[in-house]
């Protein structure tokens, strides 16, 4: 989601939630509910921005798996944020 902050990022992704619970399954006549859990990450670029795109992406990536295994130990069916990262961080 390029141009959106942390926060609207988990806004977006609560909403992602929220729409999946109105989902109707449904399997040999039995009504199966459905639940997502998410995990968001987002980056802000610096100044100057030395890191190879692919590794920038990688970090992202972890961090939002973390995040989202986070949400599974906190109760499923919800949007946990591993934070921000910047060009600064290092790994």
């Amino acid at each position: 989601m390029s141009q959106s902050d942390e926060k609207s990022a988990c806004e977006i992704a609560e909403r992602i939630r929220l729409s999946m619970l109105i989902c109707r399954l449904e399997y040999a006549d039995q009504h199966i509910p459905v639940t997502i859990s998410i995990g968001v990450a987002t980056y802000q670029p610096g100044e100057v921005d030395k890191k190879p795109v692919m590794e920038l992406a990688k970090r992202l990536i972890q961090t939002a798996d973390t995040a989202l295994y986070e949400a599974k130990r906190n109760g499923r069916n919800r949007v946990e944020s591993g934070g921000l990262l910047s060009a600064a961080d290092s790994d």
